[in-house]
């Protein structure tokens, strides 16, 4: 059995999956049968699916699970732990944003951590590329986070995060966002618990940081805001405890 999970949110993805599938096969071969690849596509109306069936016929190393409508990125990842078997789950978004070299690294840390982080803020290498309007609205919220959560992380948003499996049910079992601020919410409750969490660099591929993006940066950064307090509505309601298990 594969001990570390990666699983790979996507959402009409067919003009670029069988670059990134092509990319896995290679990573797959290189490291041994430690990693095992599991793709969550969130409700595809393209034929994501059927491109990724094609390379799973020869590849046993990785699978798809198939959500019957578009539920988020957080639902989709949501999915994918509750799926997993083994010691380790960690997921990275499928547009490779984020080398697969970062996973040596997490994987290595998770010895002796619950939760591993990807920052943005730790990758030297991005301050160049990323757009002042990112950098405001990033620091902005990633200030607003610290105020209302608490959370001392400089980066919660990177879609880079591994955990352990068991701990990482127990996480995704209690949160209730599926879209805008699920990463913020997971790292809540992971404090919450007092698991050991652990920040290392994440360094944004060169070639990402120039492509459009689906994400809205004005609209989604206020759904973000509003997110944050509902997880400090939720966390005094007690939706947060351990003792709902």
């Amino acid at each position: 059995m594969s001990v570390f999970n990666i699983i790979i949110p996507v959402y009409n993805e067919e003009a670029r999956i069988a670059k990134t599938c092509k990319f896995i096969i290679r990573f797959l071969r290189e490291n041994s049968d430690i990693y095992k690849v599991i793709f969550v596509d969130d409700g595809s109306v393209d034929g994501t699916v059927e491109v990724i069936n094609d390379f799973i016929k020869t590849n046993s190393g990785i699978e798809v699970l198939k959500q019957d409508r578009n539920y988020g990125k957080g639902a989709a990842v949501k999915a994918g732990i509750m799926h997993a078997e083994g010691e380790y789950a960690c997921y990275i978004d499928g547009d490779m944003a984020y080398s697969f070299n970062h996973l040596k690294k997490m994987y290595k840390a998770l010895k002796d951590n619950d939760v591993v982080i990807g920052s943005r803020a730790l990758g030297f290498k991005n301050s160049r590329r990323i757009t002042i309007k990112r950098r405001l609205l990033g620091g902005g919220f990633n200030q607003l986070v610290r105020l209302i959560t608490g959370l001392p992380y400089k980066d919660t948003q990177a879609g880079l995060k591994g955990f352990k499996l068991e701990k990482a049910k127990k996480i995704f079992s209690k949160i209730h966002d599926s879209r805008f601020w699920f990463d913020v919410e997971v790292l809540f409750i992971a404090k919450k618990y007092h698991y050991k969490i652990k920040e290392i660099p994440a360094i944004v591929a060169r070639e990402h940081t120039g492509k459009n993006t689906r994400v809205q940066l004005f609209s989604d950064t206020l759904k973000m805001f509003w997110g944050l307090f509902k997880i400090h509505f939720y966390n005094i309601r007690g939706d947060y405890s351990q003792s709902n298990d």
